[in-house]
């Protein structure tokens, strides 16, 4: 009799089920596809690397002899170690206007390397006109096997015939260095050479300048640190450091940190307010059966059995979104770990069932339905038989607005005063409306803001800190005002200005990291230190840093602190004060004047690049075709439009992202609404019957709500403002960081898509109110 009663009450308030099953759908969706995709992502990731053997230890030196790799083959606690040549040059394609840089790296064995194997497709270079590329650079230049690439080295352009492309697992995400965030696909890519090739290319024979080594195993990289330093730092030992400092390794782990953060976090937030909606549901439905309760209980049934047909109702509701959304969660999984192979170049990323997955998000769905109808229904353990068979009495008005705020009076109406009273009558929905209000418009807003935001990062960087057309990189430091008079003699070169780029060792205490510091003159024009939070500019300092955010937070650094510098440039280890710390979300670093950063390596102003405005940069490029003293060039434009055609791969993500939480909001409202119309039946039956017509008694539910809407987008813009700091703490990183404030825009989609949300709901609750049947809701109850 109890399971044909939960059918019926189910059956009869489908729609209110609908909407909090849709709650529990999008959790699990989050939570399931989330989940999924990181454990694919994660799978490919160790799978890549272990059956390709990246190597767990990287060195940059200046030359070394390649015979002394045997050397530190010796060195306890070292199983491998190999010796290779990189050398980044500029490269040109036959019909492309691009501007190419290619990071070039050559060993002995392309194609059985001992340590970081690679994945090649097509064929591996035999002699010294032949080259392999990484897959994204291949497919974004539109290249075939047998093309020709262009490199230009010392002067001399050389030609190579592409003979297919490689994956490396130390090249899973391509960046140039660490102020890129997103890989530039077209401009810069890897490129595989035999040891020949090099040769001709730098002159250098016999020669290494970074060598890759596997440990031993329950060996740590600080165990063999200080012996490596001491083997390699008569060879100009420039960097040294573990696995998980790669770029690419540090990208995908972050990544995969990231996903898993939000898996946890996001899917919680609704599964509590489906938890809440099903609590106000079964309320009411408690309400509404009072009569039937204790007509039960005086026949016999327990508060157990009841409690339990109760729970039959968050069980069922929560079931069914669970598997509604586990089933969309693992359909989703798929284009989502697509998505990810934009970016990251691992083989075989593939959505794989995961019952541990499934069966932890169905727990979860039911536990959330459990929890609401539990909340809902317990009020009736407390019900006496008696009692439950005669209507509750009226609750008295503690609170009445109206009276301490009689100002309101002048400015409503009738309808208007009674919206107002709804309001404080029953605070427990109206206060959920409110925080679910607050909750929906701090989703839409966050995601109406990731266009802008990206944008915000992208341009900031590239238009108000870096102010030049073209950065052309030395291929060793010069004298400033050599390298600055040398590009004058350019054509068309309207203005110049070099600057210096040194990396270092900065360590606070026991934190190290790896950064770099940029030197620019006093009066840059082409370069600015700009705080993108405050947007002001600063001169670079004569006698100490300027530090990053992203810097900062990692050596735990503020204005008025020390850092400590360690290079194979200096002597010894040098102490810098810091004067200010700046907000910049991409790259990570310290600025200062060039000529104080010259100083600090026992130089006198010296520059290692060039940044340049130019009338022509098409000429440009051609005239310096020739010279053997650049190495790369960047070219600022071609990369803001390469920027540009990534991000426009994820537009319709965000407007799907948008209308999802417009559809949330819906739900959230419309359970809300349709409690509150059942819970006013009587009234609004009444309203009718003295004489008000169906759009006036739909005012006074629509202003009611129009006024929780309000005070919950008010509410909404500081926990926006939460939420976008708690992004910053998932996503973080020394590397790149979410800028601290939102667009307006953002604020003005998550108010219109709330209101809309309002506007659905209104509809719907005024065609329920047309179908009213005043008679019948207004029999006395017996």
């Amino acid at each position: 009799m109890l399971l044909r009663k939960a059918k019926r009450t189910l059956l009869a308030n489908k729609k209110s089920y609908f909407a909090c099953m849709f709650l529990i759908a999008v959790g699990i969706i989050m939570q399931t596809a989330l989940c999924i995709a990181a454990s694919g992502l994660e799978k490919s990731m160790l799978e890549f690397y272990k059956s390709n053997n990246l190597a767990d230890t990287y060195a940059t030196v200046q030359s070394m002899p390649e015979d002394y790799v045997d050397t530190l083959e010796k060195i306890p606690g070292i199983s491998s170690a190999e010796g290779r040549y990189i050398a980044e040059m500029r490269a040109e394609i036959p019909n492309s206007d691009e501007t190419i840089t290619l990071r070039l790296i050559a060993a002995n064995s392309i194609e059985n390397p001992t340590l970081n194997a690679l994945n090649i497709t097509g064929t591996a270079p035999k002699n010294k006109t032949e080259i392999l590329v990484n897959p994204a650079f291949f497919k974004a230049n539109n290249l075939s096997e047998g093309d020709t690439i262009s490199i230009f080295s010392k002067g001399k352009e050389y030609t190579f015939t592409l003979t297919g492309t490689a994956i490396s697992p130390e090249y899973v995400y391509i960046t140039k260095d660490m102020t890129q965030m997103l890989p530039d696909e077209a401009g810069f890519g890897i490129g595989y050479i035999t040891t020949e090739s090099m040769e001709a290319l730098t002159g250098y024979v016999g020669v290494a300048n970074s060598i890759i080594f596997q440990r031993e195993k329950d060996v740590s990289f600080d165990d063999i640190k200080l012996q490596l330093e001491d083997s390699l730092s008569r060879f100009g030992l420039k960097e040294l450091f573990d696995k998980e400092d790669l770029l690419s390794y540090f990208f995908l782990d972050l990544e995969i940190t990231s996903i898993r953060s939000m898996s946890s976090s996001m899917p919680t937030v609704f599964l509590l307010l489906a938890a809440v909606v099903l609590y106000l549901m079964l309320k009411r439905v408690i309400d509404q059966e009072r009569t039937q309760i204790g007509t039960l209980k005086a026949f016999g049934y327990s508060n157990i059995q009841l409690i339990l047909h109760y729970l039959t109702y968050g069980a069922i509701t929560g079931t069914i979104g669970g598997i509604t959304g586990c089933i969309l969660g693992y359909m989703l999984s798929g284009p989502y770990l697509e998505m990810f192979q934009q970016f990251f170049m691992l083989p075989n990323i593939e959505s794989s069932f995961d019952l541990n997955i499934i069966i932890k998000a169905l727990s979860l769905a039911i536990f959330s339905g459990l929890l609401g109808a539990y909340a809902g229904a317990r009020k009736m353990i407390r019900l006496a038989p008696a009692e439950a068979m005669r209507p509750e009495s009226p609750k008295p008005i503690r609170f009445d607005i109206i009276k301490y705020l009689g100002v309101l009076k002048h400015f409503l109406n009738s309808r208007g005063n009674m919206s107002v009273r709804g309001i404080t009558r029953n605070p427990i929905r109206s206060t959920f409306v409110v925080i679910s209000i607050m909750f929906s418009f701090g989703i839409i807003s966050i995601v109406g803001s990731f266009n802008g935001l990206i944008d915000k990062m992208i341009f900031s960087q590239l238009q108000d800190i870096q102010r030049f057309q073209v950065k052309l990189s030395l291929s060793q430091p010069l004298s400033y005002e050599y390298a600055v008079k040398d590009a004058y003699r350019l054509e068309n070169i309207t203005y110049a200005e070099g600057i210096l780029e040194l990396p270092f060792k900065i360590s606070n205490r026991h934190l190290v990291e790896n950064a770099m510091v940029t030197g620019i003159t006093k009066d840059s024009q082409l370069y600015h230190i700009v705080d993108t939070n405050t947007k002001r500019t600063f001169v670079p300092p004569a006698d100490s840093f300027i530090v990053t955010n992203g810097l900062a937070d990692q050596l735990q650094v503020k204005a008025g602190d020390y850092v400590t510098l360690s290079s194979p440039l200096l002597e010894k280890d040098i102490s810098v004060f810091v004067s200010k710390v700046i907000e910049q979300n991409m790259g990570s670093g310290c600025y200062t004047q060039l000529d104080y950063l010259s100083s600090i390596i026992n130089h006198q102003n010296i520059a290692t690049s060039v940044i340049l405005n130019t009338n022509d940069l098409r000429e440009l490029k051609e005239t310096i075709k020739g010279s053997n003293i650049v190495t790369t060039i960047e070219d600022k434009e071609n990369t803001l439009k390469g920027y540009q055609k990534m991000m426009g791969m994820f537009s319709s993500l965000y407007v799907a992202l948008q209308v999802l939480g417009t559809l949330v909001a819906f739900a959230i409202i419309y359970n809300t609404t349709t409690i509150s119309l059942s819970e006013r039946k009587r009234e609004y039956a009444t309203l009718r019957v003295i004489g008000l017509s169906v759009g006036e008694v739909s005012e006074i539910m629509n202003f009611e709500y129009a006024i929780l809407t309000s005070f919950g987008i008010l509410l909404g813009i500081p926990f926006t403002k939460l939420l976008n700091s708690l992004m910053n703490l998932m996503v973080d990183s020394d590397i790149y960081s979410m800028p601290s404030t939102l667009p307006l825009s953002a604020y003005l989609i998550g108010a219109s898509c709330c209101f809309s949300a309002i506007f659905l709901s209104a509809r719907s609750a005024r065609k329920r109110i047309q179908t009213f049947d005043m008679v019948e809701v207004l029999k006395e109850r017996d």
